[in-house]
């Protein structure tokens, strides 16, 4: 039996292992499908408390996982009888006195940085989820309402602190570990080490945009979505959308995001929307655009127990996909499942730097979602799911959106970093060669994989 607080008497942050009251709360996944219990759960304070675990891990022989903001789709900041740093109270938010860069922590939420941005008029690509991690968020690449106008997350960061699983502590940005630093902007979830720290560039934004939700009925949905990726096509980069078909307000098709530009020519695009159809539900207006950041802030539910699959488009959405997809969504075993559709495109497709990120040249991702909250939907969904992805298979290119990590694919770096997956792959057994961190390429096993 280890003595955790013998074992970390140097460790100045909080610390819980199951014999605490609260431990359990620590424990909660974001997919309620993953049920984990860690040894130990320690919140570090500095670089000095990371490598600390790190290296009683590597001398202990235990595994670490990360967890930034939690909404791990495969619970992968959690394990099971291993250590968890949970970044959280490393969540420092600091501009520049010229408001031009910011310093994040790891353990810093999206809604957080905004908080502090966009006060001044700027901001930094985030994801369309107000309280997804930047770290992980970052680390994966990052496609949000900003990303067809201005680029991914990753592609602003310029700089990272990350502390090695050998306990050593390294700056990575264009002039120093640059190799390290290029594979942190869209495969650094987990891989070479642990990210305590993110600078950023930022970008303008305008006081006010237009933008959020339109909704019809379900019997609307090809057109809909026929016409959501032909204006997509045609509509310059500041339009961003998303789509979704779900059951929000009854069986329904969604598109919601923003134009980050002049509101009142984001208003004509957004009237065009509102021309395909009757609509049932519909919020666009001029917003500021923190609030846009979190129109949907209320759809968000609690644990709910899902299989996520993903896919890339690198064409249009044709008629049989769209056909394919409503078809297959006509079957859907609980009303919770939903197909969810985000662009990409755009800016995406110019960055400025290099880095891991590898579906630049696709236009969608799109997920299926087998969901449910009562365990006897479980086989159902997990089925339903499974066979979706496999029907529309032919219509996508065979990779996946890491931030949408795929248990079944974690053995195939090239499923998520494309050409750059050996490189990725390398990097790890070079920086982890004891494989001590759970990250991408190396989850815990689970009855998905």
């Amino acid at each position: 039996m280890i003595n955790w607080e013998t074992s970390f008497v140097s460790f100045s942050g909080r610390m819980y292992t199951p014999n605490d009251e609260s431990f359990s709360s620590f424990c909660k996944a974001f997919n309620g499908n993953f049920k984990k219990r860690p040894a130990c759960i320690l919140f570090p304070k500095s670089e000095n408390d990371v490598a600390s675990v790190l290296l009683f891990a590597k001398n202990n022989n235990f595994k670490v996982s990360v967890h930034n903001g939690g909404h791990s789709t495969i619970a992968s900041g959690l394990n099971n009888n291993h250590l968890v740093l949970n970044m959280r109270d490393m969540a420092g938010v600091s501009m520049s006195e010229d408001q031009n860069t910011i310093v994040v922590g790891a353990g810093a939420l999206a809604h957080e940085i905004d908080d502090v941005t966009t006060k001044f008029g700027k901001a930094i690509p985030l994801g369309d989820c107000p309280v997804v991690g930047i770290s992980g968020l970052t680390l994966g690449g990052g496609i949000g309402f900003l990303s067809r106008s201005v680029g991914l997350t990753c592609d602003y960061l310029i700089g990272a602190k990350v502390v090695t699983p050998t306990g050593e502590i390294l700056t990575c940005n264009k002039n120093s570990n640059n190799e390290l630093f290029t594979l942190l902007k869209g495969a650094g979830q987990g891989n070479f080490g642990v990210v305590t720290e993110l600078t950023f560039t930022m970008v303008d934004i305008p006081t006010t945009v237009y933008g959020g939700n339109i909704c019809w009925h379900l019997d609307d949905a090809k057109e809909i979505l026929s016409n959501y990726d032909q204006l997509l096509k045609e509509a310059p980069n500041e339009l961003n959308l998303y789509a979704r078909v779900n059951e929000e307000m009854g069986p329904m098709v969604k598109v919601y995001g923003m134009y980050n530009g002049d509101p009142s020519i984001g208003k004509q695009y957004f009237d065009t929307i509102r021309s395909w159809g009757e609509t049932i539900f519909d919020n666009a207006k001029e917003y500021s655009y923190q609030t846009i950041q979190k129109i949907n802030e209320t759809t968000i539910v609690d644990s709910p127990c899902f299989l996520w699959k993903n896919g890339l488009i690198d064409e249009t959405l044709s008629s049989e996909l769209i056909q394919t997809l409503l078809s297959a969504y006509s079957n859907r075993p609980t009303p919770y499942c939903r197909l969810n559709i985000d662009t990409i495109g755009g800016a995406v497709q110019k960055p400025k730097e290099l880095s891991a990120f590898a579906h630049r040249n696709s236009t969608y991702v799109l997920s299926v979602m087998g969901v449910w909250f009562d365990v006897k939907d479980k086989n159902e969904c997990i089925r339903w799911a499974k066979e979706t992805m496999t029907e529309i298979e032919p219509y996508l290119n065979g990779k996946i959106y890491v931030n949408y990590a795929d248990p079944e694919c974690a053995n195939n770096p090239e499923k998520y970093y494309g050409s750059t997956g050996k490189r990725v792959l390398e990097m790890k057994q070079q920086m982890d060669s004891k494989g001590i961190l759970i990250g991408t390429l190396n989850p815990e096993r689970s009855e998905f994989s």
